[in-house]
Order: structure tokens, then sequence, then C-alpha cells
């Protein structure tokens, strides 16, 4: 593969987003944020909705807000990422685009397809969090780190609970042992 002048063949990540445990209005957003269609504030000062002077992200970090800052450079907002990693119990550093990073959050632990569709689920649940906390710092209603890491993981639990039947695990077995619950339970 290094020798050759073939391109690999690479997954794209608007064939992954669509997943069956997953909420649509969360799909629907995740194709909007790949899309870069997303109303962050670089977008709305872009199509003239904002001055340019309102162009800060909201985490107070005093850079402009874009896609990639908001979800990935952050340093409030992406600081979940290694948050989440710790939980999973795995290694790893954050790709600097939206969709390498979600390629790459999916497939950090080797091993069953129902592993890498659920860390795919968690990367989504995550995603959608951090918009909604975004919003909300927004109106004043901040969350702490470890508020909105809780929140993706209450998230990911329940969206994984309405589809899957037999996921007979408690949210505290979910919480402590995620990856056990699901090498033995689905």
């Amino acid at each position: 593969m290094l020798t050759t002048m073939k391109q690999p063949i690479q997954l794209a990540p608007s064939y992954l987003i669509w997943h069956k445990d997953v909420p649509l209005k969360v799909i629907i957003f995740v194709w909007r944020l790949i899309w870069n269609r997303l109303p962050t504030k670089d977008n709305l000062r872009n199509r003239g909705i904002l001055s340019h002077e309102n162009h800060l992200c909201v985490g107070g970090c005093r850079l402009e807000e874009t896609s990639h800052h908001l979800f990935l450079s952050c340093p409030i907002f992406g600081s979940v990422w290694h948050h989440l990693r710790r939980w999973l119990g795995i290694l790893g550093v954050d790709h600097m685009c939206l969709s390498d990073h979600f390629l790459q959050f999916g497939y950090l632990r080797s091993g069953y397809r129902r592993i890498r569709s659920t860390l795919i689920l968690i990367w989504l649940a995550c995603i959608w969090v951090l918009w909604k906390e975004r919003n909300n710092k927004i109106f004043n209603k901040a969350m702490s780190i470890d508020e909105i890491v809780n929140k993706v993981k209450l998230s990911s639990f329940w969206w994984l609970k309405a589809k899957h039947v037999n996921f007979a695990f408690s949210y505290h077995n979910w919480w402590l042992t995620q990856m056990e619950c699901l090498d033995i339970g689905m």
C-alpha cells in the first residue's frame, strides 16, 4: 500500500453516521455538522446574520467559534473527549478534522462490530450533548465538564437501552464497566 500509487479506500463518515440506535434528529444534526451547515457563529457571520464583533466561542476562550473549534479544539468543550477516552479505558489523541476524528474514535478499540458501533454511538451522543451545552451557555445555564461527560454517558445508555431489549445492564454497570457490558450483553 505504501509503494503503490493507488489511493486507499476510505470509509465515508456520512455512511457511518446513520446509526440505527441513535435518534433521527441527532443523525440529521451530525450530517449537517459534517457538511459544515450548523448555525455556528462563523457560519452565521458569513451569512450576514451576526455582526463581525459577535463571533467568539461561548466557552470563553476568546477564539472564533467554528465547528472545528467548538467540538475539537476549544479548551472547554474539546476536553470532553479526553474524559470519555479515560472512561472507556482507551488511549488516543484527538484528530484535528471532524470527519477523521469521527472515524478514529469509532476504531479506537479493536474487537467486535458491536463495540465499534457503540463507540460511534458514544461519539454521536457526545457531539449532540456538546451542541446542546453550547446553546445552554448562550443562555447562561452552563454545566461543568464532568456534568457534560455524565450527560454523554446517560444519553448513550438510554439510546442503547431503548433499542436493545436484551441490554439487561443497569446504568451503574454502564457507568463503571461499559466495555464489559458490550462484550457480554448484546
